[in-house]
């Protein structure tokens, strides 16, 4: 019967280490999953600002080649204009000097009005 209890005794301590064990494993694990849900966090926001800044570089591209057609439009628009200008510029002056001949004309009795 001695022997029946040390073998009973050892089971109990066997099972108490193994108890224990198991205590620690789940504290492990628990300690794991908070470093886990902490790392997953860190990693979808850096991964939140890392595609923030690849969208904020993808605008500021676009915004660029909008902006750089839209100065290459205007230029040309300008370029149009002053072309347009310098034309009305010279049929003004030779219609003051049409106008002048005729006023001359007149005045010398050359042509009526």
């Amino acid at each position: 019967m001695h022997q029946s209890a040390a073998r009973v005794q050892e089971a109990i301590s066997a099972l108490e280490k193994l108890e224990k064990d198991l205590d620690e494993v789940e504290k492990w694990v628990a300690e794991a999953k908070r470093a886990l849900v902490t790392l997953a966090a860190a990693e979808g926001e850096r991964a939140m600002t890392e595609a923030l800044n690849e969208a904020n570089a993808l605008v500021q591209e676009k915004l660029e080649k909008v902006k750089a057609e839209a100065e290459k439009e205007a230029e040309a628009i300008v370029q149009k204009s002053k072309t347009e200008l310098t034309e009305l510029k010279a049929k003004i002056d030779r219609s003051i000097e049409k106008a002048v001949d005729l006023a001359v004309k007149a005045i010398l009795g050359e042509k009526k009005l």
